[in-house]
């Protein structure tokens, strides 16, 4: 027709690339035209959502619900996940992201993130948005980032362990107890003791010690 563009395409063309555009832009695969010809494959961004995966706003349905603590930091553990295979590295670094621009702005100071070992591939998401690691645990790792002002002000990781040991001294002959491990250098000997457990009380742990050590002591008299 005289009045068609120049530029116009004929009508099977033109419908082949209405065809590949839309499954472009739906991430769908392509429909064959009336012709059997097959457009060119639909390409999906790396970043993007793909089929079963979730979406950075549904993570909180998910399971996934940040805490709150009470000096100011934010806790999240991906452990709280229903179905950790359904999150994929593309939802997880935009909701990262998006979270840790909210928290700024409402001037939390800290975020605690806990990976478990079976979902490691997350730790360089999080490293890409500055996040360092604190410490790791037989099953799973734990990864900081600081928000507040200045160089970060949290807590090392513990670095070594506390015994504590007693002196039993006998007034009336004057002999102090010491006692020698199983399975150790020979006469090597040393006052009653042992390593503390985190959190114990020095001096509680100590007096607790010393009665399992008198009761034994009874036992191996009789």
């Amino acid at each position: 027709s005289s009045s068609r563009s120049p530029r116009a395409l004929p009508a099977a063309p033109r419908r082949r690339a209405m065809l590949g555009a839309r499954a472009l832009r739906w991430g769908l695969p392509a429909r064959r035209a009336p012709n059997g010809a097959r457009p060119p494959p639909a390409r999906v961004p790396l970043c993007g959502r793909r089929q079963g995966s979730l979406a950075g706003g549904s993570l909180a349905a998910a399971g996934l619900q940040p805490q709150l603590d009470k000096f100011g930091g934010v806790t999240v553990h991906l452990a709280q996940l229903h179905a950790p295979d359904s999150l994929d590295q593309g939802s997880f670094q935009g909701w990262l992201q998006e979270s840790v621009k909210q928290w700024r702005a409402e001037g939390r100071i800290a975020v605690w993130l806990h990976i478990p070992i079976l979902q490691s591939k997350f730790i360089a998401t999080a490293a890409l948005q500055g996040f360092t690691f604190h410490h790791a645990e037989s099953d799973s790792s734990t990864l900081t980032l600081w928000l507040g002002e200045g160089h970060s002000r949290l807590p090392g990781y513990a670095t070594h362990q506390l015994g504590v040991a007693g002196a039993a001294l006998d007034v009336d002959t004057g002999k102090v107890l010491v006692v020698q491990d199983k399975n150790k250098t020979t006469n090597a000997w040393k006052f009653p003791g042992g390593l503390s457990d985190p959190g114990e009380d020095i001096g509680s742990d100590e007096k607790h010690k010393m009665t399992q050590l008198r009761q034994s002591l009874r036992e191996n008299s009789r």
